[in-house]
């Protein structure tokens, strides 16, 4: 699975993509992730890194995925910066 991790450093939204071989794995990142302020993910299930990165944009778009977006803490750490 490929999880694309949003988040707010630096008053900069970063993008990040991580490979995840179980659910489990991705959860404990996930845990931790929320505890530093995470914003967002998208995690596309069922596909590996290279397949995901060979996809053009309305691809990915169109991707069955879970995502979640954290507005408040988006607005949020924008605030501080």
């Amino acid at each position: 699975m490929v999880v694309e991790i949003y988040s707010y450093e630096s008053g900069i939204r970063c993008i990040d993509k991580v490979e995840y071989s179980s659910i489990d794995e991705w959860e404990q990142d996930l845990f931790i992730l929320k505890l530093r302020g995470l914003v967002g993910y998208r995690r596309y299930d069922e596909i590996s890194m290279d397949s995901f990165n060979e996809l053009t944009e309305t691809q990915r778009n169109n991707y069955p995925c879970k995502a979640d977006f954290d507005k408040e803490a988006y607005i949020n750490k924008g605030e501080k910066t």
